[in-house]
């Protein structure tokens, strides 16, 4: 569904991706849901009038399965290039193994995720640099942030014109109160708290996420909660 002027959500009981829509640019999608989710967003272009080959990026906030599972499969029905921070692509393309957390639960999702989530290594065209511009045409520059911790290449994307932060998983709004994830999924949980004390003051007024609802109103009070949790993460050692 539109959620802004030209912000598109795709979402399944998964994972969400959005689709940039702009007039004389062209589409652009970020993330790509789990394994197969490629038919989910395909359909959602055909349902709004427009053609896989109007896609001209797809841009992947960070390594997990849940959002890069259906990347190779767009990329091959669109023909568009696939963008991702170099410290993620090698998981993405395949060349190192995606990694997984420590003990029992990293046990299971080592049996769990092949299942849940097939995946087809995605070769990466463009490397994102933190602080970098991509033009959308009339919806502007669209800003690339280095948000790690979650994983080490994260990165959230700063749609000015729409005054929106498109979060991937820097914030988790999967129980409807935007937060870090929790400590089993993230690369660096100590970092992931410092990515979101950075974020609070985003001149922004609207938040989307790759779990959850989106924030479309309030968004300084929600960046500031999960700040304030942050914070009250790290001084207890978290």
């Amino acid at each position: 569904m539109e959620i802004l002027p030209g912000v598109h959500r795709v979402a399944n009981a998964v994972s969400t991706a959005y689709v940039l829509v702009d007039p004389r640019d062209g589409l652009t999608i970020i993330d790509a849901g789990p394994g197969h989710f490629e038919r989910t967003v395909l359909r959602y272009l055909t349902q709004i009038g427009r053609r896989p080959d109007e896609v001209r990026r797809i841009i992947l906030t960070h390594r997990h399965f849940d959002h890069i599972g259906g990347a190779r499969g767009l990329r091959d029905a669109t023909h568009a290039r696939v963008l991702a921070h170099p410290l993620d692509a090698p998981q993405i393309d395949g060349s190192v193994p995606n990694a997984y957390p420590k003990g029992a639960m990293g046990a299971a999702m080592r049996v769990a995720v092949p299942l849940l989530f097939p995946f087809r290594p995605c070769p990466v065209d463009e490397m994102l640099v933190d602080g970098q511009s991509i033009s959308l045409g009339e919806l502007g520059e669209l800003r690339v942030m280095l948000t790690p911790g979650h994983t080490l290449g994260h990165c959230a994307l700063h749609l000015p014109a729409r005054r929106l932060l498109i979060m991937g998983d820097a914030l988790n709004n999967a129980t409807g109160t935007p937060v870090v994830s929790f400590d089993a999924v993230n690369d660096d949980t100590a970092m992931a708290n410092r990515t979101s004390i950075a974020l609070e003051g985003m001149d922004v007024d609207a938040l989307v996420f790759g779990h959850g609802k989106p924030v479309l109103q309030g968004a300084p009070a929600a960046l500031k909660h999960a700040a304030d949790k942050a914070r009250a993460d790290l001084a207890r050692g978290a």
